[in-house]
């Protein structure tokens, strides 16, 4: 079985929470193949539905959450690249309904989708834009937005 790199691969989504394992797997082992001890997931509530991996090693996760750890993340959170929850991004009262699509940009910015109307309480119909800290981009105005859920993005 060849090395698997987890740099190698920016985005990564998924659309069901039975099939996370094979998205982690290669964010659990070293370069070598070797399992990483050091990646410590925390629990959510619900599954999670998308993983991305951002440039610089840390792990957006979304779905129907709406803790992680214990901690209050709704819909969307960041983990560091040992498994435990980056509090520098911090949603506030996040999405009111599941993040089912994450694309993290050039830029630095998030773009999220799935099956929510708002998003930090500003009415987004089921697309926003944050920025790298998970605030809303306020002047990213989506009028209408998609007319159902959305599950996927590229």
């Amino acid at each position: 079985m060849a090395a698997l790199n987890p740099a190698a691969a920016m985005h990564r989504s998924l659309h069901r929470a039975t099939l996370i394992v094979p998205v982690l797997l290669p964010l659990l082992l070293h370069a070598q193949g070797q399992v990483d001890g050091t990646f410590s997931a925390g629990a959510t509530n619900q599954p999670i539905e998308v993983v991305t991996l951002q440039p610089d090693g840390k792990i957006l996760i979304g779905g129907g959450f709406t803790s992680y750890g214990g901690v209050t993340r709704p819909c969307i959170a960041r983990l560091n690249a040992d498994g435990t929850l980056d509090t520098s991004f911090d949603p506030g009262a996040g999405a009111d309904g599941p993040v089912r699509a994450i694309i993290v940009r050039s830029d630095g910015r998030i773009l999220i989708a799935g099956d929510f109307a708002h998003y930090a309480g500003i009415q987004m119909g089921r697309v926003a834009l944050l920025e790298a800290d998970g605030t809303p981009k306020t002047s990213f105005q989506c009028d209408v937005g998609a007319d159902d859920q959305v599950f996927d993005m590229n």
